[in-house]
């Protein structure tokens, strides 16, 4: 191989090597840049955790008052406390419903025979008047 042919190979061979330099400093940098994300995204992780805990502790043991669990549990059993009241109030007023109705038909039961008692007394009357 002569000088010019070995200048050349050189040549080529020195940008290559500048090119993969190149690409290596690139791939440094970048991993500097995936380093800080990842660094950044631990201390998220580790915020995220700590407010995780402590909303636990809130709904689990509470925070100076009963937990979230504790008055939840009282929330149901005085839901099914009215509940059972209501159910109690409509027996009663279904009650009061039927005593009404029923009422109404006495009341006109009692003006019926009223009404065919004072008939009858009136015929009888009539009757003993006439003899």
């Amino acid at each position: 191989m002569d000088s010019k042919e070995l200048s050349v190979a050189l040549q080529g061979l020195t940008t290559s090597v500048n090119t993969v330099g190149g690409d290596v400093t690139r791939l440094f940098e970048g991993l500097g840049d995936i380093k800080e994300k990842l660094a950044s995204m631990g201390t998220r992780q580790s915020t995220m955790e700590r407010d995780i805990n402590d909303l636990m502790k809130v709904v689990r043991d509470g925070n100076g008052q009963p937990s979230m669990l504790h008055r939840l549990a009282q929330v149901e059993v005085t839901q099914k406390h009215y509940h059972d009241e209501i159910e109690e109030l409509q027996g009663h007023f279904n009650s009061i419903a039927t005593a009404r109705v029923l009422s109404k038909g006495q009341i006109v039961s009692g003006v019926i025979g009223m009404a065919i008692t004072a008939l009858l007394a009136a015929a009888s009357l009539i009757v003993s008047l006439f003899q």
